[in-house]
């Protein structure tokens, strides 16, 4: 396909001296703009041999029956030049004048004009919209009809585009949906369920966010074409959803990674719970991308996100507030990972602290002063540490160790 819809190849003009055809052109566009007889077709003037018709009317003539058959003539005329036209002809016509009769937009269309005459449908008068569209349709020209809906405000839009894509033409309504004031569920779901290129389905994907009242059909369908990522982004268009059930089917489908980019968007659910079926998944990667997303995680979740190594663990210290229940085993590793920085400056998030953390810590200086600081941070200290704080002059901080008495 190409931009535009398919090209419309010029028409051979009819066999006649390029200069009368010319000046026949002339003559209809002079007539069209003139309005001296109403009662013709055109609305006007007189077309055929300027020579001898140029100031009659209709109302000069005696005989009924002879107006009837100039008129025929005329309408043969128009219809003779309106076949002769190639593309850049006919829409220059177009062009110049206005409150053209219907049965020239007829013959655009069986003249192989039908997208001018979608283009410019303002220019004729009394037509019925319904009909030309219709017609269009019959062409293969309903791109022509998604180029210009705004033209063609006396028909029902939705109806035309749900049409198209029932013929395969879902491409045309897909290009040019964010100028379908009618795109609703019903149109998006047979869009989605048809067949899109990629351009075309990003370009629907991205007019969801005027849409309302989307159900479980189009989310199930979603997942069905690996599309879930409009669920995620979008849950707040989606109406009755049971968020659990759909994210369990999202990540069983897809692996949740969509989930994981718009957790704060679901409502309902369990943090951990989820985190540990994307991490399942072997998407552990969107979780720690996404932890700003998520409360509430357990120690198993932070072991697990530790496992990405040095990005898991730049995560996991990053976040350390997401987590409850830390221990000892998550601070251990934390530490013999590299980062003892970030166990020490949240001593208060662990849980289970003892001697064997604190003489890691204290492999440093600033790790000593920390230790000394927080005593009451950690079970089981004993002369071990009374020595090693004494040794590296953190000795004042060992009051903290002497039981208070009771009173």
């Amino acid at each position: 396909m190409t931009e535009g819809g398919p090209k419309t190849s010029n028409l051979p003009l009819e066999s006649a001296d390029e200069q009368s055809i010319d000046k026949e052109k002339t003559d209809l566009v002079e007539y069209v703009r003139s309005d001296e007889t109403p009662s013709l077709p055109l609305g006007s003037g007189y077309l055929g041999d300027p020579s001898s018709h140029t100031t009659r009317t209709l109302s000069e003539s005696a005989d009924e029956q002879s107006a009837d058959n100039e008129k025929a003539d005329l309408i043969n005329n128009v219809r003779s030049l309106i076949k002769c036209m190639d593309v850049e002809s006919a829409e220059k016509f177009l062009q110049e004048n206005d409150k053209l009769p219907s049965f020239i937009a007829d013959e655009m269309i069986q003249s192989g004009n039908g997208a001018l005459v979608a283009k410019y449908l303002y220019k004729f008068k009394n037509l019925d919209q319904k009909n030309i569209a219709e017609k269009l349709m019959k062409k293969g020209l309903g791109w022509a009809i998604t180029e210009n809906w705004d033209n063609f405000t006396e028909v029902n839009r939705k109806e035309i585009a749900l049409s198209l894509i029932e013929k395969g033409e879902g491409w045309a309504v897909a290009r040019d949906i964010d100028t379908l004031r009618e795109f609703d569920r019903d149109v998006f779901l047979k869009l989605i369920q048809s067949e899109l290129d990629l351009e075309e389905t990003d370009n629907v994907y991205s007019n969801v966010w005027g849409l309302k009242d989307l159900d479980e059909e189009i989310a199930n369908t979603l997942i069905s074409k690996k599309q879930s990522w409009v669920i995620a982004q979008h849950i707040d268009k989606f109406k009755g959803l049971d968020h659990k059930k759909i994210v369990l089917e999202i990540i069983k489908a897809e692996g949740g990674g969509s989930v994981a980019q718009n957790m704060d968007k679901f409502q309902g659910l369990d943090h951990n719970e989820i985190a540990l079926k994307i991490i399942e998944a072997d998407n552990a990667w969107h979780v720690g991308e996404n932890l700003h997303k998520f409360k509430g995680l357990s120690k198993e979740a932070a072991i697990k996100l530790l496992g990405l190594d040095e990005e898991g663990l730049c995560k996991v210290v990053m976040f350390l507030r997401n987590f409850r229940d830390l221990d000892k085993e998550v601070a251990m590793k934390i530490i013999e990972m590299g980062d003892a920085n970030a166990v020490m400056k949240n001593l208060d998030l662990f849980k289970g602290l003892d001697k064997e953390v604190a003489i890691k810590l204290m492999e440093s200086p600033e790790g000593i002063r920390y230790v000394g600081l927080n005593l009451d941070k950690f079970e089981g200290l004993d002369d071990e540490i009374v020595r090693r704080l004494q040794e590296a002059g953190e000795g004042a901080s060992l009051v903290a160790m002497v039981p208070t008495p009771e009173e």
